[in-house]
């Protein structure tokens, strides 16, 4: 059943149940947030199968925020250590953080990791000018923190 003509310019069909709704943006492509939810769970089942963990957790949001949230981590790891954390307000810094406490001083870049077995996967490469990688496990929300050549661990 095709709706209304008149209402057909402010309605969009829902890409989850397929029921016909009035957007309150032009973009909008879900009738709510559960058939939202919902798709992006079926989406991720269908391409990783049924080993979906933290379905409604870090998966579904976008990269910047996962990688904002990955940057807050680290501010509180690097604060509880008893560091003086300083964030970038740019977003093409040469480092992400600069922590300092005493006469120490690093320069950070953070990384979102996926452990894999034994093997940590991180994507691109570090700048130049920074002296510590910092690399948030996203699953485990774990930290490590690496020199950014010889990818060696380092005491922070």
């Amino acid at each position: 059943m095709t709706p209304d003509p008149i209402l057909l310019q402010q309605s969009a069909q829902c890409q989850h149940c397929h029921i016909w709704f009035r957007w309150t943006s032009i973009r909008q492509s879900f009738c709510s947030n559960g058939c939202k939810v919902r798709f992006a769970q079926k989406r991720m089942r269908r391409n990783h199968g049924d080993k979906l963990k933290h379905e409604t957790s870090l998966h579904l949001t976008s990269q910047g925020t996962v990688g904002t949230i990955a940057e807050l981590a680290v501010c509180m790891d690097l604060m509880r250590r008893g560091y003086h954390v300083f964030r970038a307000m740019a977003a093409d810094s040469f480092c992400d953080l600069m922590a300092r406490k005493a006469i120490k001083v690093l320069q950070i870049e953070v990384r979102t990791g996926l452990l894999q077995g034994t093997h940590l996967k991180v994507n691109r490469k570090t700048r130049y000018g920074v002296n510590c990688l910092a690399i948030y496990e996203r699953e485990t929300d774990a930290i490590m923190y690496f020199r950014p050549r010889t990818r060696e661990l380092m005491v922070v």
